[in-house]
């Protein structure tokens, strides 16, 4: 169009890879609960007792499909009334979330206690591994609250841009656990039942603590009554079902594969699925790190139909997972023996039957993180039939029937190849169904399914702006040319310019200033602007730095003058709109 106007695309880059490393942290604190203690029961309790914390994993994954549901649902639904201003309804959809985690959370510890023999029964416990099972849960279930709960506190402080605190929650998490685990399996002698309260302990531990940062005096949100509650409560499962489907399936998955497993190779082969199990735990910071950290940001630029924004996201998001999971990987084929040491798998009978499945799986992860990065992409662009189909053929209706058809057909340790084949199969399926679906919708990207409509048609724009005064005049004045080609009216056109302009040195000097300073970079803005209609056009100017609201700024202050400019865009545009969510600050300005 000749404006001369070029995004960078460095800064959407740079959020995402912000919000990875601590998104991705907590994600492996949170696993590495989970992993320290199959190593403790492995080298302290012994095999048996690995092969049982395989059996009752569909109990932990119960829990945490619920906390997905209610707490990610909660968190989804706090973001879209924060976007409308509402801080009153905001803090009353958080308490929902709270109080509905807590009030099924106590439902689930009296069901499980009181009707422990069908439990038993159901997880499929092997009749000389029930007196570890039924002391491993007896302790276990009365901490479905807190292993709930940690929910609510990694999806709200993400949330509010606070994922540094996230981490330190988990930390402290991970801390606890470990020094119980020694101090309660290992020198006080008590077993299973010392391992499953030390991980109860520390999920208490990281749920009250988050609690308090999220209400405390700094917090950013306040127990009320909710209103509303049984509409707010529906829309909570709708915006959580896609999170809670992946936790369910792995809660039947894993009750079909300790079964089959158990039939095919015995405790040994269940073993080797517990020790699996937490190197993909382990995964899961990765996996979830880059998934869960672009979750958001594709959410909010679809339905702003930020086509550029959601190209830059999802590449983003795939380099960084493909090379951190190729990394992992690697590790785990080249140290396949070590690993089956360190979680005291000895003996040849044992490490025959583990260091294979081992191999399989690490081959499987590459995919897997191609996979849960589509699946989640797919769906906070609202294609979640595809999301939900994906999800379930990779962690249930692939990958069962696979594993019981080599378990017929192959030998011993050809079911671990089941991992691969189905997240190979989940992946080709996602991508034809992508691509046939692009063909039979015009302005659809293909693959990423991305709505192009408004920039095949010319009529949207994304840049990038240097954080000098000259760049925003410079920006402002060749914004004219894409107004002209569409043919605005002069005002409007002279509204965007002025917005442009003023708002983005406002930014420079009050927003930025001191993170250039503080970094010795010169970071910028970025600017979306497309054209609704003749008569709407929404402009959204985003920044790093400190956050900062320039439409609340006084005129009567010592630099008072600088904020004419501002009083006239809000005159002249329709609504001015400021926020600061994820760590950015974001002006959104309809003309």
């Amino acid at each position: 169009m000749g404006t001369n106007l070029h995004d960078e695309k460095r800064f959407i880059r740079a959020v995402y890879l912000r919000q990875l490393g601590p998104v991705g942290m907590s994600v492996l604190l949170v696993q590495l609960s989970v992993i320290l203690n199959n190593v403790i029961v492995g080298n302290i309790v012994g095999g048996d007792a690995l092969a049982v914390m395989s059996a009752v994993n569909p109990v932990y994954f119960t829990f945490t499909t619920v906390g997905a549901l209610l707490a990610t649902g909660g968190s989804t639904l706090t973001a879209r009334t924060i976007g409308e201003n509402d801080p009153e309804k905001a803090d009353g959809v958080f308490s929902l979330s709270v109080i509905s985690l807590v009030v099924v959370g106590a439902v689930l510890t009296i069901v499980g206690l009181l009707r422990m023999d069908a439990l038993l029964y159901l997880l499929g416990v092997p009749p000389q591994m029930t007196g570890l099972a039924r002391g491993y849960l007896t302790a276990y279930l009365p901490g479905a609250i807190g292993v709930m709960g940690i929910y609510v506190p990694f999806n709200y402080l993400k949330l509010v841009g606070k994922q540094n605190q996230s981490v330190m929650l988990f930390l402290v998490m991970a801390m606890v656990n470990l020094a119980l685990d020694g101090l309660l399996a290992g020198v006080l002698g008590m077993g299973m039942t010392g391992v499953a309260i030390a991980t109860i302990a520390g999920a208490w531990t990281a749920f009250l603590f988050g609690m308090a940062l999220l209400c405390g005096k700094k917090g950013a949100f306040h127990i009320v009554k909710p209103q509303k509650a049984l509409s707010a409560f529906a829309q909570m499962i709708r915006f959580g079902s896609p999170s809670a489907a992946n936790n369910l399936c792995n809660t039947l998955f894993t009750l079909f594969m300790n079964r089959i497993l158990l039939g095919h190779t015995g405790a040994m082969g269940l073993a080797a699925f517990s020790l699996i199990m937490t190197l993909r735990s382990f995964s899961m910071s990765i996996n979830n790190g880059v998934s869960m950290t672009m979750a958001p940001f594709a959410a909010v630029f679809s339905s702003e139909r930020d086509s550029e924004s959601l190209r830059q996201l999802l590449l983003s998001a795939l380099v960084s997972g493909i090379a951190l999971m190729f990394a992992y990987s690697g590790l785990v084929l080249a140290f396949p023996a070590q690993i089956c040491a360190l979680f005291g798998v000895s003996g040849a009978d044992r490490l025959a039957v583990t260091i294979p499945a081992i191999r399989f799986f690490a081959m499987s992860l590459p995919v897997m993180v191609v996979n849960y990065t589509l699946i989640a992409f797919y769906a906070n662009q609202g294609k979640t039939m595809l999301s939900n189909a994906m999800t379930i053929l990779r962690a249930l209706a692939l990958i069962v029937p696979i594993t019981l058809l080599l378990s017929v057909i192959g030998g011993k340790n050809s079911v671990w190849l089941a991992f691969l084949l189905s997240e190979a199969g989940t992946l080709v399926f996602g991508l034809s169904f992508a691509l046939l679906y692009s063909r039979s919708h015009p302005h659809t990207s293909r693959l990423a399914l991305i709505d192009t409509g408004f920039e095949d048609d010319g009529r949207y724009i994304a840049f990038s702006v240097a954080g000098s005064d000259e760049a925003a005049t410079l920006s402002a004045e060749r914004i004219t040319q894409f107004c002209e080609a569409n043919e605005l009216p002069p005002k409007t056109a002279m509204t965007i310019s002025l917005a442009i302009e003023e708002m983005i040195v406002i930014l420079n000097r009050h927003a930025l200033e001191a993170e250039n300073r503080r970094n010795g970079k010169l970071y910028g803005s970025t600017v979306r602007l497309l054209i609704y209609r003749a008569d709407t056009v929404m402009l959204r100017i985003r920044c790093f730095g400190k956050p900062f609201n320039p439409i609340e700024a006084r005129e009567d202050e010592e630099d008072g003058q600088e904020y004419i400019g501002v009083r006239m865009i809000q005159k002249l545009a329709k609504t001015v709109v400021y926020t600061h969510t994820f760590g950015i600050n974001n002006l959104t300005i309809t003309i």
